[in-house]
């Protein structure tokens, strides 16, 4: 068994949520198990599987880190860096959205090159 530990503090629960249900329906049927843990105000995800689930485990990974940065950290940036007066209409968080999902495949293509996998990752 091979194991794999990612630190997910301040990740966004809605995310988080969705990799959990996606993960548990995979695993339910394969040799291995994942569970969250909180310790010392830090949240993980921790994993314990089989090497031949290794690429799959690796590519739902590289899915979740890829959709944080997306989703999340570009959504922040760019929220916080747009300078228009009305930041609390809908058409500003429309905008942001749209500009969080332009070029979404480069993105993706660039997070995954910069990532290295090993047994502990932290997405922050």
């Amino acid at each position: 068994m091979k194991e794999l530990v990612i630190d997910v503090t301040g990740i966004n629960e809605t995310i988080l949520d969705s990799f959990n249900e996606k993960l548990s329906k995979c695993f339910y049927n394969k040799k291995g198990a994942f569970t969250e843990l909180e310790l010392n105000n830090k949240n993980y995800l921790l994993f314990a599987y089989e090497e031949s689930e290794e690429t799959f485990l690796k590519n739902e990974t590289f899915n979740l880190i890829s959709t944080v940065v997306r989703e999340q950290f570009k959504y922040d940036y760019i929220f916080k860096n747009l300078i228009i007066k009305d930041k609390k209409s809908s058409k500003f968080n429309l905008l942001v959205k749209v500009l969080t999902f332009f070029d979404r495949e480069y993105d993706d293509t660039r997070i995954v090159k910069e990532l290295s996998y090993k047994d502990y990752i932290c997405i922050h």
